[in-house]
């Protein structure tokens, strides 16, 4: 995925080693808050089926995050994959 946006994967650490959106970081939400400071910073969300990602997304705009983008299941995904 070509962007400027940090890509996070919310799955397990297992399923992102196993294949995962070429430049992605796993991450959590706590690692996510932890790492990005600047709130206006653009993060792109996914996970399984695209539940999780709008819960954090949800989340890291109630902590003031402005320009978070979710991707949704990784299933959407229609890119090659790295691991």
């Amino acid at each position: 995925m070509n962007s400027p946006h940090l890509v996070v994967d919310l799955r397990d650490k297992q399923d992102y080693l196993a294949g995962h959106i070429p430049g992605a970081k796993h991450m959590s939400l706590a690692d996510i808050m932890r790492e990005v400071k600047e709130r206006d910073a653009p993060i792109a969300l996914y996970c399984y089926n695209g539940i999780r990602s709008l819960r954090v997304a949800l989340m890291l705009q109630d902590k003031g995050y402005r320009n978070v983008k979710i991707i949704g299941g990784i299933h959407k995904y229609d890119g090659e994959l790295v691991s």
